[in-house]
């Protein structure tokens, strides 16, 4: 388990969230870095269809709080199974629309031998100033031949989740 205080930056960090030209956004992604990579919070992760990626996002982040309230049990309305599959899904697709609000990646992927999908997945002006996913960000993520980690419930593999910026 991470320690109290680091623990209770993230808490605080979360709720502020700092902007990408913050000088306190270097502290948030080491923080962010040091919880996601904790492995009580990886157990539970693997339980789970949710993946959080590696730049701090303050949805993704709200979530990660639930799951430290769940390491100290205390109610929460996570949803765990016990057929998670982790693996990495392939981008065999992207098409990029664009309007006022800013673009919409409509993605499409293989995982699970040969199980696909496709998602959209949309970015507005404040999403990329709270995250740092600009025009540049986001194509270097959402391009063809790329890999993104994937869970998926072995039961059912339909039901997935894909690490999303």
């Amino acid at each position: 388990m991470i320690d109290s205080d680091t623990e209770k930056q993230f808490r605080h960090y979360v709720q502020v969230f700092p902007l990408i030209g913050d000088p306190q956004r270097a502290t948030l992604e080491r923080i962010w870095r040091t919880v996601i990579g904790d492995a009580d919070v990886q157990r539970v992760l693997q339980r789970m269809l949710f993946i959080p990626h590696s730049v701090p996002d303050q949805s993704q982040g709200e979530r990660l709080i639930k799951i430290l309230d769940h390491l100290h049990g205390q109610p929460t309305s996570l949803e765990f199974f016990d057929d998670i599959v982790v693996t990495q899904a392939e981008i065999v697709s992207v098409r990029v629309v664009r309007d006022s609000e800013g673009p919409s990646y409509f993605v499409g992927y293989t995982y699970s031998n040969g199980v696909t999908a496709e998602r959209e997945f949309g970015y507005d002006s404040y999403h990329a100033a709270t995250c740092g996913w600009d025009d540049a960000a986001l194509k270097a993520y959402w391009y063809v031949g790329n890999r993104a980690t994937c869970h998926y419930r072995a039961s059912d593999p339909r039901q997935h989740a894909i690490c999303q910026p």
